[in-house]
């Protein structure tokens, strides 16, 4: 792989980037607000104020006020709390760090909360659309086939970005970190830029991503394969030499990354200790099998987390395929192009190698469900768009006019895809992992004065339920159970308890463990033998010792 200096292209404008930029916000904006929180939010939102759970569990239930008031309710910001609290959590501070003064200035809401998470994904497109820029093509070809620009519109309007960035999780920021840290990585592990500047970048990014999210770790696999190649190019003659100075930032960068890597490891093992999360069990086993790991670096990030199989099958399958096909067959080719190309197919590939070979050792899927896939989507766009460009270049030489109308044309289905996917009432429109609003709906319609619902799972889901009963039966009843082998155990419900009630309801929230589920059930059957209900999704279970 040999260096190639980019062919200098038309400066975009500023009104361009100012477009791009608005068009991205107005996509992540539409319908904010209008998905409940769910369960990883919840955390964000305990985390990050500090607030922690709970020590004890109360045994008598409480209202859904109570809940809201008890666990969402504002203190003082402890970073000795976020961080004992990060050693049973599965993911790393710098995330809650950052989030605590927004949520301070801004509020406690799904609209703030998710804000920043969209603030990151439009700030993604910047050192996103730059990297794109390296790749050398012709200059006379028309801007809108050139590779930045299919690489903006894809990133704008692709349903995987689009879903992320209205979630309040530290993903969009993980992403932007990624980004910035390849563009960097070009800069000065390819292109051997000894701008202080550059430098600077690579190391405050890359550290920055490794204490972000844990799958970035993986990100190393591919860094490592760049610095071993420039290293080896300067063994070779006539190649030209690095200068003290980079030599310095080399190896400065490598010293704090090892110190990172120690500060890093002890939270690692702690949580690995934790009964319910180690081995990666907190997750779904066997969702994924062997031949998904690589369907999913072209298409299925896109496909599962949009909800829809027909247009995935029919746009984004097909059109992903072609791209990075194209990019590598096109960008391979291509001398100039060749560089650059294997840059970002070693980004995609050399991770995603990593992740799987890890779930092999560890004999868990942990890591390859869909958001922790995340990461490869960025060069998955990069090939993308890459290839398209170059496949519109080449065409363009022998039907300019057709060429121009199949590109336009496809630039508006993206952005109708794009569109569909926030917009509320479309086939397209993406349906909430966890339809708490809908369950809190149904139960605000039923619930008596004397019913009472026990809520399974993690400790964020009677405090999500609870956050949308609170609106409309605000003294709602719900107790809180979780199996004797969980984190804060508590003794199942007595037969005195439980004949308290007209009515009791199950909440079966995803998280749950079936042992304590089990458990539960053979508690309430000894005292409500009568009648049995399945509510929306088949998440609520009614019991009742009356009939209805």
């Amino acid at each position: 792989m040999e260096a190639a200096t980019p062919t200098p292209q038309k400066q975009w404008p500023l009104w361009g980037w100012v477009a791009l930029l608005v068009v991205a916000a107005a996509l992540r904006w539409v319908g904010l607000g209008s998905e409940p929180f769910w369960l990883d939010e919840i955390n964000s939102i305990l985390v990050a104020m500090g607030h922690g759970y709970p020590t004890t569990l109360p045994t008598e239930p409480l209202t859904a006020q109570q809940w809201v008031d008890s666990l969402l309710g504002w203190q003082p910001f402890s970073l000795h709390n976020t961080l004992a609290m990060l050693k049973t959590n599965v993911h790393l501070p710098l995330y809650y760090l950052l989030l605590h003064p927004w949520l301070t200035a801004f509020g406690v809401s799904e609209v703030s909360l998710r804000a920043f998470a969209v603030v990151w994904s439009v700030l993604l497109f910047v050192p996103l659309v730059l990297l794109a820029r390296q790749l050398p093509q012709k200059t006379a070809t028309p801007w809108w086939q050139q590779a930045w620009v299919w690489v903006a519109i894809i990133a704008v309007c692709n349903p995987f970005q689009l879903i992320y960035a209205q979630e309040g999780r530290m993903y969009t920021l993980a992403l932007y970190l990624a980004a910035l840290s390849g563009l960097s990585l070009w800069q000065v592990g390819v292109q051997g830029s000894s701008n202080k500047r550059w430098w600077l970048t690579y190391a405050v990014s890359t550290l920055s991503g490794l204490f972000c999210h844990y799958v970035f770790w993986f990100q190393g696999v591919f860094h490592a394969a760049v610095w071993g190649w420039a290293l080896i190019r300067q063994a070779q003659p006539k190649q030209p030499r690095w200068t003290r100075a980079q030599w310095g930032w080399l190896i400065g960068s490598g010293v704090v990354f090892t110190a990172a890597l120690w500060l890093w490891l002890p939270m690692l093992t702690v949580q690995q200790a934790a009964p319910t999360l180690s081995g990666g069990q907190h997750f779904s086993i066997g969702l994924l099998k062997p031949i998904r790991y690589i369907t999913m670096l072209f298409w299925e990030p896109w496909m599962v987390m949009a909800g829809s199989n027909l247009w995935a099958k029919v746009v984004l399958i097909p059109l992903t395929t072609i791209g990075v096909l194209a990019s590598l067959w096109l960008g391979i080719k291509n001398t100039n192009t060749r560089p650059w190309v294997g840059f970002v197919a070693a980004w995609a590939w050399l991770p995603l190698l990593s992740i799987i070979g890890s779930d092999v050792v560890r004999g868990t899927h942990t890591s390859t469900i869909i958001r922790y896939g995340m990461l490869m989507s960025l060069p998955i766009v990069l090939l993308t768009g890459t290839g398209l460009a170059l496949l519109c270049q080449r065409l363009y030489a022998h039907t300019p006019a057709l060429t121009n109308t199949g590109a336009v044309l496809l630039y508006c289905l993206l952005i109708v895809v794009g569109i569909g996917t926030v917009m509320p009432g479309t086939p397209l429109h993406y349906r909430g992992k966890f339809p708490v609003r809908g369950m809190a709906t149904f139960a605000s319609q039923h619930l008596g004065t004397h019913h009472l619902i026990l809520a399974n799972g993690p400790l964020a889901a009677p405090l999500s339920l609870a956050y949308y009963l609170a609106k409309t039966r605000p003294n709602a009843l719900i107790q809180y159970y979780v199996s004797p082998y969980r984190q804060h155990p508590l003794l199942p419900p007595t037969a005195h308890q439980l004949k308290k009630h007209d009515s009791l309801w199950l909440f079966r929230y995803r998280g749950g463990n079936e042992r304590g589920l089990d458990t539960l059930l053979q508690a309430i059957r000894r005292t409500h033998p009568i009648a049995t209900k399945a509510g929306p999704n088949h998440r609520w279970v009614i019991y009742t010792h009356k009939q209805p």
